[in-house]
């Protein structure tokens, strides 16, 4: 792949061994980056853990198997995550940890992070002391590399009013992973992504959308209403993107409701220990002939991609259906799929290695692999003539957009304007509205602190 001179800089930098914070704005290309960072991480033999916070985030790591950081580190589902007694022997034998979307990733279950990372190098610290000595060697640096990804600048993490009131009871009014003191204390370095790729032949529309992100001018809001389509889309394969997710369940069924044919249900298939969030399948999907989906895995003959929209032609049996995929116009057969649900484990086996000297000797080393812990069997798509913000992040949609402007938190604007590579390829349903225009005064403080410190 060909990178701009900034990604290939935040490469290298994560080549280095430091742990990084890879940010840029919408477009810039960091899962690209990610990918790239990953594939030379296992040519270089490096033990692994990738996740995210959900599991519709850790889908779009597509160069090996990713969590959520809930299974990664072996978490239950509670309202606020406790720091870790100890550390996991997976995240003890983990040379490199990463968590994408980062700005999603709640200060509590960072610090969870963070702190099993600090208590992992403190045993790798201790056992490489203990053999140097019996080796008489000084000790190598030994540690865990933790590279964070994302832009706070987009959604950022759920915080429930059931929860609300113990979380502040004890983080205040932090929420963000940047404001824990742990964030400090990880050092990390930033390897900031500024060429945005995705609106490169839209200048104009590029830098409206950086205003947007700042969210501190007022009359950009007024530019988005002036400089989109006038005219809603009405072509198939056009989409509606909605602020709430009961919006887009309404505009599905409305739709499904129109088409002619009888509705088939699909439950999905959960067995094991497998929750159905750490896939991004459908818990219970309805659908008919001539229903428009979107695909949620990567097909093993290349036929679509994840993020694919296409049109169910032709439903076959209850584990079969056809879907014209719209990007080739292609008629592929798409069957159940069934989502492994699995957990890093660290696996100790012995290896022959030649020392300095050219003696040969036998260690123990240790490897992280995967157990399977149960599975999900659910059709590989949803419906898709409507899909909301939140799952539209780290999407681009390129055959027309109508944005219905229900914004209700901060990044959700930027998150949804950012969705489209023109003006031209956007129609909002409505007027968008100042107060709407929403962006965290702490994500605004801490980005011009990382821009002062490298001169921007």
């Amino acid at each position: 792949m060909n990178f701009s001179e900034d990604q290939q800089a935040a490469l290298e930098i994560m080549k280095n061994g430091d742990n990084v914070f890879l940010t840029g704005k919408a477009g810039t290309g960091k899962t690209a980056v990610l990918n790239a960072f990953l594939e030379w991480a296992q040519d270089e033999g490096k033990n692994i853990i990738a996740c995210a916070p959900t599991g519709a985030a850790a889908q779009r790591i597509e160069t090996i198997t990713a969590y959520t950081v809930h299974r990664a580190f072996g978490l239950k589902k509670v309202s606020i995550v406790r720091p870790p007694a100890k550390a996991k022997k997976e995240i003890q034998a983990a040379d490199i940890i990463v968590i994408d979307e980062i700005s999603m990733c709640r200060i509590d279950l960072f610090e969870h992070v963070a702190r099993a990372v600090q208590m992992a190098d403190e045993v790798k610290r201790k056992n490489e002391e203990r053999l140097a000595r019996k080796q008489n060697r000084e000790p190598q640096d030994v540690h865990t590399q933790l590279i964070v990804v994302g832009d706070f600048c987009q959604l950022e993490p759920v915080l429930t009013t059931a929860d609300r009131k113990i979380f502040q009871g004890i983080y205040g009014h932090k929420l963000f992973a940047f404001e824990s003191k742990l964030w400090a204390g990880m050092g990390f370095r930033n390897a900031i992504l500024r060429t945005i790729h995705r609106v490169a032949d839209d200048k104009a529309y590029a830098e409206s959308l950086n205003s947007v992100r700042t969210g501190e001018d007022p009359f950009v809001v007024e530019w988005f209403d002036c400089n989109t389509a006038k005219n809603a889309f009405v072509s198939e394969n056009s989409v509606i993107l909605c602020g709430k997710n009961s919006t887009a369940q309404e505009r599905n069924n409305e739709r499904l409701a129109g088409l002619p044919g009888e509705e088939i249900f699909s439950p999905a298939d959960i067995k094991g220990d497998a929750d159905i969030s750490s896939t991004n399948a459908e818990y219970a999907l309805t659908f008919k002939e001539g229903a428009r989906v979107m695909m949620l895995i990567n097909s093993p003959l290349g036929d679509y991609f994840n993020g694919s929209f296409g049109t169910i032609t032709e439903c076959l049996d209850e584990d079969t259906v056809k879907v014209k995929i719209e990007e080739t116009g292609k008629v592929v057969l798409v069957k159940k799929h069934t989502w492994t649900v699995s957990e890093p484990v660290a696996k100790e086996k012995q290896v022959t290695v030649t020392e300095p000297d050219g003696q040969t000797v036998t260690k123990t080393v240790t490897e992280i692999t995967e157990k399977e812990t149960g599975s999900v069997t659910q059709f590989p798509f949803k419906l898709a003539w409507a899909i909301t913000i939140h799952k539209s992040q780290g999407m681009t949609l390129k055959n027309g957009v109508n944005l219905y402007p229900e914004f209700f938190a901060n990044g959700q604007m930027y998150v949804a304007l950012s969705r489209v590579d023109r003006g031209s390829n956007l129609y909002i349903n409505g007027i968008l509205q100042f107060q709407d225009l929403r962006t965290s005064p702490r994500v605004r403080k801490f980005y011009r602190a990382i821009d002062k410190e490298w001169g921007q």
